[in-house]
Protein backbone atom coordinates (compact mmCIF):
# COMPACT_ATOMS: atom_id res chain seq x y z
CA UNK A 1 0.00 0.00 0.00
CA UNK A 2 0.79 3.43 -0.55
CA UNK A 3 -0.16 6.54 1.55
CA UNK A 4 -0.03 9.88 1.16
CA UNK A 5 1.48 12.10 4.52
CA UNK A 6 -2.48 13.17 5.21
CA UNK A 7 -2.91 8.59 5.63
CA UNK A 8 -5.00 8.34 2.86
CA UNK A 9 -4.55 5.26 0.54
CA UNK A 10 -2.82 6.54 -2.97
CA UNK A 11 -2.13 3.10 -4.49
CA UNK A 12 -2.94 -0.69 -3.15
CA UNK A 13 -1.81 -4.12 -4.35
CA UNK A 14 -2.41 -7.78 -3.86
CA UNK A 15 -0.06 -10.45 -5.60
CA UNK A 16 -1.33 -14.13 -5.15
CA UNK A 17 -3.15 -17.03 -6.23
CA UNK A 18 -6.20 -19.32 -5.61
CA UNK A 19 -5.12 -23.48 -5.61
CA UNK A 20 -7.73 -25.85 -5.92
CA UNK A 21 -7.41 -29.40 -5.24
CA UNK A 22 -10.10 -31.75 -5.74
CA UNK A 23 -10.92 -35.33 -3.66
CA UNK A 24 -13.65 -36.09 -5.20
CA UNK A 25 -14.34 -39.70 -7.48
CA UNK A 26 -14.21 -39.33 -10.90
CA UNK A 27 -13.49 -35.86 -11.73
CA UNK A 28 -16.65 -34.27 -11.84
CA UNK A 29 -16.88 -30.37 -13.12
CA UNK A 30 -16.60 -27.53 -10.17
CA UNK A 31 -17.47 -24.74 -10.17
CA UNK A 32 -15.80 -21.48 -8.25
CA UNK A 33 -17.88 -18.58 -7.32
CA UNK A 34 -16.63 -15.10 -6.79
CA UNK A 35 -17.14 -12.01 -5.44
CA UNK A 36 -19.27 -9.70 -7.72
CA UNK A 37 -16.92 -6.62 -7.11
CA UNK A 38 -14.23 -8.08 -9.10
CA UNK A 39 -13.64 -7.28 -12.82
CA UNK A 40 -11.06 -7.56 -15.45
CA UNK A 41 -8.75 -4.97 -16.44
CA UNK A 42 -9.53 -6.22 -20.25
CA UNK A 43 -12.81 -5.80 -19.90
CA UNK A 44 -12.69 -1.60 -19.01
CA UNK A 45 -15.73 -1.57 -16.54
CA UNK A 46 -15.39 -0.60 -13.58
CA UNK A 47 -15.50 -2.54 -10.51
CA UNK A 48 -14.00 -2.35 -6.75
CA UNK A 49 -11.54 -4.90 -7.33
CA UNK A 50 -9.62 -4.74 -10.72
CA UNK A 51 -8.07 -7.66 -11.83
CA UNK A 52 -5.37 -6.46 -14.03
CA UNK A 53 -2.83 -9.05 -14.74
CA UNK A 54 -4.88 -13.00 -14.43
CA UNK A 55 -3.70 -15.96 -16.01
CA UNK A 56 -6.08 -19.28 -15.99
CA UNK A 57 -5.16 -23.15 -15.89
CA UNK A 58 -6.07 -24.35 -19.43
CA UNK A 59 -9.00 -26.96 -17.42
CA UNK A 60 -10.64 -23.40 -16.39
CA UNK A 61 -13.04 -22.14 -18.87
CA UNK A 62 -13.57 -18.36 -17.80
CA UNK A 63 -16.12 -17.63 -20.48
CA UNK A 64 -19.14 -17.90 -17.43
CA UNK A 65 -16.80 -15.13 -15.46
CA UNK A 66 -18.00 -12.00 -17.13
CA UNK A 67 -21.55 -12.65 -16.55
CA UNK A 68 -21.76 -14.10 -13.46
CA UNK A 69 -18.39 -14.45 -12.04
CA UNK A 70 -17.88 -17.89 -12.17
CA UNK A 71 -15.00 -20.08 -12.94
CA UNK A 72 -15.82 -23.70 -14.43
CA UNK A 73 -13.24 -26.27 -13.83
CA UNK A 74 -13.05 -29.67 -15.56
CA UNK A 75 -10.30 -31.23 -14.05
CA UNK A 76 -7.95 -33.72 -15.14
CA UNK A 77 -7.21 -36.90 -14.83
CA UNK A 78 -5.75 -38.02 -11.92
Amino acid sequence: MLFNSSGYVINSAIDGCIQMKSYLIGNPALKLMLNEDLTLAETGSLGSVVLDDCNFHESVQHNEFLTNKALKIDPPEG
